[in-house]
């Protein structure tokens, strides 16, 4: 049994070296027997731990603390602007919702719309841009005239990665 096995395994190991023998070669030659132009074809690759999401990029802008005028009640326009490539199937969702500040006094009332939520998906990993935009007004100036917060814009940015 021993020897069959020896055998066996000695035939494995002749045919392990004629595969070598036989691979493609890596290089093309052009010489003067054969000087037809060659064509070398460039490639990229992923890893196997690599997904095509794992190079898209975002960025979302918001708004810096806005001041409003005492007396003033002209509605303001929030945008937080979304600069965005991803790959085809990705999404980024932005929204943003408001409450009162704390300490806010309860003479000065406000409006506030959040808007749409705004989503955004990827096309062929391509530099796009989108906006969402939400207002705010202060409707009653009840209570003495300094400096308050009155309320808070909270952004929430979803993204989620196409699955590969």
């Amino acid at each position: 049994m021993k020897k069959v096995l020896a055998l066996v395994l000695a035939l494995c190991m002749v045919f392990a070296m004629g595969t070598v023998a036989f691979a493609a070669s890596s290089e093309q030659y052009i010489t003067k027997d054969d000087p037809t132009d060659k064509t070398v074809v460039i490639k990229t690759d992923l890893t196997d731990k690599q997904k095509p999401s794992d190079f898209d990029k975002y960025t979302v802008t918001i708004p810096a603390d806005i001041t409003i005028d005492w007396n003033d009640t002209t509605e303001k326009t929030l945008t937080a602007d979304i600069a965005y490539t991803f790959v085809a199937g990705s999404t980024l969702t932005v929204s943003v919702s408001y409450a009162d500040a704390a300490g806010k006094p309860d003479g000065i009332t406000y409006t506030a719309n959040p808007g749409q939520a705004t989503t955004v998906t990827g096309v062929d990993y391509t530099l796009a841009t989108a906006s969402q935009a939400s207002t705010i007004a202060i409707t009653a100036f009840n209570a003495n005239p300094k400096a308050y917060d009155v309320a808070v814009a909270t952004y929430t940015v979803d993204y989620v990665a196409a699955q590969a």
